[in-house]
């Protein structure tokens, strides 16, 4: 099993835009080594015969159709007025990927 460095712990945590001091990442990089290690030990179980399964239940999901649902033009005014930013008649949001 590949072991993590503290470089690995800092390129996750830039990826996460995180700032962590030094006494973080050494105690991250020793926390997540630790888990990895536990996780590992998955790898020595015997599975010789056992079914691939990706659920055990039985279920599946249940899904419904979607509906569009309007409302009159005085309601839709308040909910436009009450949000922080809008755009004509959409409320305006952050990019999500930006």
């Amino acid at each position: 099993m590949p072991t993590i460095t503290r470089r690995d712990v800092e390129h996750v945590a830039q990826l996460a835009r995180l700032t962590l001091p030094a006494d973080e990442l050494t105690r991250f990089t020793e926390q997540l080594a630790a888990i990895l290690q536990y996780v590992g030990k998955l790898s020595e179980l015997k599975t010789d015969g056992v079914a691939v399964t990706a659920q055990v239940t039985g279920l599946s999901n249940v899904m419904r159709a979607d509906q569009v649902a309007g409302c009159d033009a005085a309601t839709r005014e308040r909910l436009l007025t009450a949000a922080p930013e809008r755009s004509g008649d959409f409320i305006q949001t952050r990019g999500v990927f930006a």
